[in-house]
């Protein structure tokens, strides 16, 4: 049974990357021309034992002789393949194939591309007087299934299978390539055959490793890597702090774009199924991983490309996210189709390397035009993807079977998308000292304005509290002045109601005495006495309406509602008329009129005698005034109608204007604020004044109260 060997390392092995510094940031594209014009040294110089070894004896012979010298052998050179498009063959029919017509000399390391069906590859190795055990590794973990058959003569056909769809405990070597144990019979030709097939491509190196040969490189690789991926770890923290810190969406799209890279990148080199015991057996989810991460990697790219150049912040806003999701959808297309439709899953496979090609090459054209319009931004992420696009070219014609693989075809990629994080670390770096220095320039500029503001807030505070000073005193002695004015006015009004009173009564007393002494039936002498008395009565009602300081008062203070006996308030504004009638019919219909009524009871009377009062004093002699009083859903309706002359359009417009008196008014003695005030009075309660008349038709002035109700609604 073949021996199993695992070895044994750190969690992660890391490609080595070169170091970083602004100086080889400035010489970056020297640095990766001179990558590509020394490409073809650094591709004859893997294989220091071809070059001593004569190309003739290679190609003759094509028999590998151990014990290795070097301790590793490449297998360039040593290599015959076949192909099989349909995987038809087997091991016995393949053996039976003549070697010379069917195989083909294979003159470098394996470079078939993406191909339909298995790749047959032969070798033979000589075994040394000791037989001891050698390595052979395929480099390359993602093919799907890697399977080695030995012919020996006496001893049957013996296989072992390796690869991406194999589980990683049935190997060799516990590694995430392909590694067969070989245990060539001494001094006899031991062929073997190796059977190779997978949708990612065909195109790897192939060594004859002494164990401890392969251990010992296997240690400098480990080293390699474990910088590389530990580049990619503190790149992701250190972003995510700032991203935490600041909320710029740069950072995140960076974070994102780098992990993507870092699962690409792990998966892609098997080191998913060879750390995480979990994936070893079922190795298939670590390649449903590296192309998830794969695909959803240039989206992430380029949104951080459209964030980091400031799109997201211009007008182009709605077109960049645009864009940022077609990359998303395809990503998704794509996705699917791979991993859910493995019969065209090669084809995906090339299709989205050329659009991730042709996609990178246009964020570099991009990238130049601005760097040509002098963003700084720009400029610096050219510097970091020039090298990073030459890479990703490389890795496309490898892939594709266009140049060999090699060290550099190999690594290039890992070393220019370490310095492109590294770069780009550094530019958003340099951002966030640029954001950080603008925050406290705009902090100071805002303390200066602050201390600028509150001493003009002061300012303002000292003379706004000298006007408000001011104004206090000059309010002060304003009420002083209107108290003062109020009670020389309440002394006037009651000086002089006071002396008109006092001949009012003497008069009145007089007319009535002389009424009683007169024994003569004259009816004109009995006339001019009631005529006497009627004036004397008018002048005092006149007294009470205009110089009664209650009434003042009334109007100064809201109204003071209460339950009111209403009806009443109508008898008293018809007794009230009726002092100043002359020969009037004065009538009341109150039958629909509730007894009571939520009212103000001063208020109210004071508006009802007044429009009484108008009705006789502005109708003709004889004429007929009714005061109708009923109840309306929403309150009561009191009218004071008279079939006297009307009130002309033009009048009824002013008429409840302060001061101003009708034509209709004639001789008769007023000031023009009756209705005004009446009008208020009734408003001070929540209801209304109105009038309706036709000239010549007589008036009607309507007073509606609200009910409790409708009060308390609005």
């Amino acid at each position: 049974m073949p021996l199993s060997h695992s070895l044994t390392s750190p969690p992660l092995m890391y490609r080595k990357t070169e170091p970083t510094s602004l100086l080889w940031c400035r010489h970056a594209v020297f640095i990766t021309l001179l990558m590509v014009l020394l490409a073809p040294c650094a591709e004859a110089s893997l294989n220091p034992n071809m070059q001593e070894m004569p190309e003739k004896t290679l190609m003759d012979a094509g028999i590998i002789n151990v014990p290795l010298p070097a301790g590793k052998q490449p297998l360039a050179g040593y290599l015959e393949w076949l192909a099989d498009p349909n995987n038809e063959l087997s091991i016995s029919q393949v053996q039976a194939l003549p070697v010379k017509a069917y195989f083909k000399p294979l003159q470098g390391m394996p470079a078939f591309g993406y191909r339909k069906g298995a790749i047959w590859l032969r070798f033979t190795v000589m075994g040394a007087m000791q037989s001891d055990p050698y390595w052979l590794e395929i480099v390359s973990p993602f093919l799907d299934s890697v399977t080695l058959y030995r012919a020996g003569e006496r001893s049957p056909v013996t296989s072992r299978a390796a690869g991406d769809h194999h589980p990683l405990s049935g190997r060799d070597v516990l590694y995430r390539n392909p590694v067969f144990e070989l245990h060539p019979e001494p001094q006899k030709l031991n062929t073997y055959y190796l059977r190779i097939e997978g949708n990612n491509s065909l195109t790897f190196a192939i060594y004859l490793w002494s164990p401890p040969t392969f251990v010992e490189a296997i240690g400098l690789e480990q080293l390699a890597f474990g910088v590389f991926f530990a580049v990619h770890v503190i790149l992701i923290l250190t972003n995510l702090w700032f991203y935490q810190a600041t909320r710029e969406g740069s950072y995140g799209w960076f974070v994102l774009f780098t992990f993507l890279n870092l699962m690409t990148s792990a998966a892609a080199e098997g080191y998913g199924y060879l750390y995480l015991s979990w994936l070893q057996n079922v190795p298939e989810i670590n390649e449903g991983v590296m192309i998830v991460a794969w695909m959803f990697s240039p989206a992430a790219g380029i949104t951080f490309l459209f964030s980091y150049l400031g799109g997201f912040s211009s007008s182009l806003r709605p077109y960049l996210i645009r864009i940022c999701l077609f990359y998303l959808m395809l990503a998704s297309v794509f996705s699917m189709v791979i991993l859910m439709l493995p019969s065209i899953s090669q084809v995906a496979r090339q299709t989205y390397q050329i659009w991730s090609l042709v996609s990178t090459l246009i964020s570099l054209i991009i990238v130049l035009v601005l760097s040509i319009r002098r963003n700084a931004n720009a400029r610096l992420m050219l510097i970091a993807m020039l090298p990073y696009w030459i890479a990703v070219f490389m890795r496309f014609l490898r892939n594709m079977a266009i140049i060999p693989p090699g060290l550099l075809a190999d690594n290039a990629y890992y070393l220019t998308m370490t310095f492109y994080l590294l770069v780009m670390n550094y530019g958003l770096s340099r951002h966030y000292q640029t954001m950080r220095e603008r925050i406290e320039h705009a902090q100071r500029e805002a303390l200066s304005n602050s201390i600028q503001a509150e001493r003009a807030l002061e300012e303002k505070v000292i003379q706004r509290t000298s006007d408000l000073k001011r104004a206090v005193e000059q309010v002060t002695e304003a009420l002083v002045l209107e108290k003062r004015v109020h009670e020389e006015q309440k002394q006037f009004f009651a000086t002089v109601s006071h002396e008109l009173r006092t001949p009012l009564a003497v008069i009145d007393m007089t007319a009535q005495n002389l009424e009683r002494a007169n024994t003569s039936d004259d009816e004109v002498v009995r006339a001019r006495y009631e005529k006497i008395l009627r004036a004397t009565g008018r002048l005092s009602s006149l007294l009470d309406n205009y110089l009664d300081e209650d009434k003042f008062e009334l109007l100064r203070h809201g109204a003071n509602l209460s339950d009111c006996p209403i009806k009443s308030l109508l008898q008293d504004a018809m007794d009230s008329a009726r002092l100043l009638s002359d020969q009037h019919f004065i009538q009341i219909d109150d039958e629909d009129l509730p007894s009571h009524f939520f009212c103000d009871p001063s208020l109210t009377r004071l508006a009802l005698r007044t429009l009484a009062d108008n009705a006789v004093k502005y109708t003709p002699p004889g004429s007929m005034v009714v005061l109708r009083g009923r109840q309306v859903a929403d309150g009561v309706r009191i009218d004071v109608v008279d079939n006297g002359h009307g009130i002309a359009l033009s009048e009824r417009e002013r008429i409840f204007e302060r001061y101003y008196r009708g034509k209709q008014s004639g001789r008769q003695g007023g000031t023009g604020l009756g209705l005004a005030l009446a009008r208020s009075l009734i408003e001070k309660q929540g209801g209304t004044l109105t009038l309706t008349s036709d000239e010549g038709e007589g008036a009607c002035f309507s007073v509606w109260l609200p009910s409790p109700e409708v009060r308390a609604i609005a």
